[in-house]
């Protein structure tokens, strides 16, 4: 699972074309069409981001938006119909992380909820690699579609360290010096440890999409890779 989203919106065609783009992303999905079972809904769930319509029966977004603001620095992205500035810079400045406005493309919904989270989780030392493995730099766990990966802790240092480099590509020697700790030693050892971490993180480690080989360059790691 990619993450949980609740969707505070009263127009169940909208919930239900936000929910037809979001489902197969791997995102877990509630919706809730007023600020009552909103708020019902944060006290007894943790969310993961919540997309939060301004205009609700009753009570409405912003109001709904300062409440959650008070105790919570879950993720926000706000929707509406309305249009005018004062509204998006009343949104932003209450506590919003993004305003979206009515009619949207659903795929630019998607995008912006993909972006938002990855920056949330890189500030919580929370990696995302495409949309099934993410990454707990700080408690060093690993999970594929919301499961724990067993990763041993040197195989774990391979992956921090290729992570730390954000998408430039390191040698063997590179990596064997900096997680094995010394200047010379059989190099092999690195080609069995990213065979290892394939195994754990690709669906086909034959065909990697995560960690790749860069011919004359070395191993790198592919944030945004997805599946074909």
């Amino acid at each position: 699972m990619n993450g949980s989203i609740l969707v505070v919106e009263d127009d169940p065609d909208i919930a239900a074309l936000i929910t037809l783009y979001l489902e197969p992303r791997g995102f877990r999905i509630r919706i809730a069409g007023d600020g009552e079972s909103a708020l019902e809904a944060l006290e007894n769930e943790s969310w993961d981001m919540v997309l939060l319509d301004i205009n609700l029966p009753d009570t409405d977004g912003f109001t709904l938006l300062a409440t959650i603001r008070r105790t919570r620095s879950v993720p926000v992205i706000m929707i509406t119909a309305r249009r005018e500035d004062a509204d998006a810079v009343r949104g932003l400045e209450g506590g919003a992380d993004e305003y979206v406005t009515k009619p949207f493309s659903p795929r630019v919904l998607v995008a912006r909820v993909d972006a938002l989270l990855r920056r949330t989780r890189q500030e919580h030392g929370v990696i995302s690699l495409g949309s099934e493995i993410t990454v707990d730099m700080k408690t060093s766990r690993v999970f594929r579609n919301g499961a724990r990966v067993p990763v041993p802790p040197r195989e774990f240092a391979l992956l921090r360290f290729l992570l730390e480099r954000q998408g430039r590509p390191a040698t063997p020697d590179e990596i064997y010096h900096a997680v094995w700790g010394n200047d010379y030693g059989d190099l092999t050892s690195v080609a069995v440890h990213i065979q290892r971490l394939r195994r754990r993180l690709e669906a086909n480690p034959r065909k990697p999409c995560y960690i790749v080989t860069q011919r004359g360059f070395g191993y790198a790691i592919r944030q945004g890779a997805e599946r074909e």
